[in-house]
């Protein structure tokens, strides 16, 4: 689980919602949190994205402030790939693009 350092994370109510919504024994990629979809891509200000990712919106995303949770499979992607995956403005909009980037991932992250 990400949260922010000012975030209070009540862990038996974490625990009852995902033993009540998600299947642990599931292999499949999750991405659990308050997901942002055709969110415009920030071209100036504190946000503002590298001039390297050419989309002019972000594929859905899960908003790092309100924390969330990647499964397993997600870490492991992330951890084999980390050397080659490029580190964009911020750790949740760049865990959305890297997903996106991979044709595997994209397909089965739920």
């Amino acid at each position: 689980a990400k949260v922010d350092d000012d975030t209070v994370v009540r862990v038996d109510s974490l625990t009852r919602y995902l033993k009540q919504r998600h299947d642990s024994s599931s292999s499949n990629p999750k991405v659990i949190g308050r997901i942002i979809s055709n969110s415009p891509v920030q071209t100036d200000g504190k946000w503002r994205e590298h001039s390297n990712y050419k989309h002019t919106t972000y594929p859905p995303w899960a908003m790092g402030s309100c924390g969330h949770i990647v499964s397993r499979s997600v870490v492991q992607f992330v951890t084999t790939n980390k050397d080659s995956l490029y580190d964009y403005q911020g750790e949740d909009t760049s865990l959305a693009i890297w997903i996106d980037e991979d044709p595997i991932m994209k397909d089965k992250v739920t």
